[in-house]
């Protein structure tokens, strides 16, 4: 449920079937990914790490992933998995659904009636029983959060059309062999605007019936135990040992986990050490995110300094030269980005000197030379979002 948050998770005048469902299950506050976005927070579930924040610009834009993720262990094992979602999910995993239905394409279909042609398919799939694994993405909860805020009647019209819907996926399902996961990829404030407080809720064989909060980076883990699939070497969240009993299940996971890790001990506390090594190495990325942008962020300041260049004499123009020469060397050392690359010959250009201002002559608008700064421009916007990237752990 796109946007479910804690507070109105807990409302049993608006969501009682879930209250309800969150009494036998496993649930808590789940604090989202620091993007707070849905392609990046999704991103984030489905392959249990923290992904960059400029992952956010893409998310109306997704594109594969290609990073190991939940969907791919799936379709590994043999499960068949069936989706009726949106473009961001298709598009970030495309080739894993057995089924696919996308309501963005249902010609003639409503935005407001997406939901309820999302919860028909769902039960209609559930009923055929042609799947292992059915994945719904309902968007309606995010975008009525946004249009209206929470306590209105559109807002509680959506949520309890949700909430009904919870209430018959639990009904249908039998829990001895079943299991039903609700989740928010984010939450939002009394004003409808994203925060990191969204809710989960997971009932079915083996799982605890308690309150335990959660990083979203460890929700691959609740996710993993229900097939028994291995978690990636790239995960970063923790083993929530507490969601499920310590039994013979519990041993097979940890000896697959263990041989699928290269370790020699299969002991929660072995594999709680490696991925403490692993996580202490994470660390160190925000330092290295410095280095490998940091031709982007020279870039930004040169984009600048052409058009300022422009509006000076001979005194700017030097440090101009010396400032794309240092621009040459970093590129030189860090060529993160092919970009970077293709703008040098531009910045050559840029800074073959020009013959100084007329004495006393007032700079203008007009003189800015806008043919040169202009096809940059879009590239700002990005450049300003990557110091955000390390907001990540």
């Amino acid at each position: 449920l796109d946007s479910l948050r804690e507070q109105t998770s807990r409302d049993s005048a608006l969501m009682p079937h879930l209250v309800q469902f969150n009494e036998s299950a496993l649930r808590g506050p789940m604090r989202s990914c620091a993007a707070n976005f849905t392609l990046p927070c999704l991103l984030t579930v489905f392959e249990g790490r923290a992904s960059p924040f400029i992952a956010a610009a893409q998310n109306f834009s997704g594109k594969a992933s290609g990073a190991p993720n939940w969907f791919e262990k799936l379709k590994g094992a043999g499960y068949r998995v069936n989706a009726v979602v949106d473009h961001t999910l298709i598009e970030l995993y495309p080739g894993l659904f057995t089924q696919v239905e996308n309501y963005d394409q249902v010609p003639n279909l409503a935005v407001e009636l997406r939901d309820g042609w999302a919860f028909a398919k769902t039960l209609t799939w559930l009923r055929e029983a042609n799947a292992d694994v059915i994945v719904t993405h309902i968007v309606g909860t995010d975008k009525v959060s946004h249009t209206n805020k929470p306590g209105s009647p559109e807002y509680a019209a959506v949520f309890k059309a949700a909430d009904t819907f919870v209430g018959e996926l639990a009904s249908a399902l039998d829990f001895s062999r079943d299991t039903l996961v609700v989740f928010g990829d984010h939450g939002h404030g009394a004003e409808g605007h994203h925060d990191r407080r969204a809710w989960y809720a997971v009932k079915g064989p083996g799982f605890a019936i308690d309150e335990q909060p959660l990083d979203q980076t460890s929700f691959l883990y609740l996710l993993s135990r229900i097939q028994g699939l291995t978690l990636p070497s790239t995960y970063e969240g923790s083993y929530l040992w507490a969601a499920r009993p310590d039994d013979a299940a519990e041993l097979a996971w940890r000896q697959n986990q263990a041989r699928a890790l290269g370790l020699a001990d299969a002991t929660r506390e072995a594999l709680d050490a490696e991925r403490a090594t692993y996580q202490a190495t994470l660390s160190s990325r925000a330092r290295q995110d410095v280095v490998d942008f940091l031709p982007w962020w020279l870039t930004l300041a040169l984009l600048i300094a052409a058009a300022a260049r422009t509006l000076a004499g001979a005194v700017l123009r030097r440090g101009w030269v010396r400032g794309q020469l240092v621009w040459l060397t970093v590129a030189v050392l860090a060529p993160t980005w092919p970009a970077v690359w293709l703008a040098l010959p531009f910045q050559l250009v840029w800074s073959w000197p020009a013959a100084p201002s007329p004495e006393g002559a007032y700079p203008s608008f007009r003189s800015i030379r806008w043919d040169l700064v202009l096809p940059w421009l879009p590239l700002c916007p990005w450049v300003l979002l990557i110091p955000w990237d390390l907001s990540r752990p």
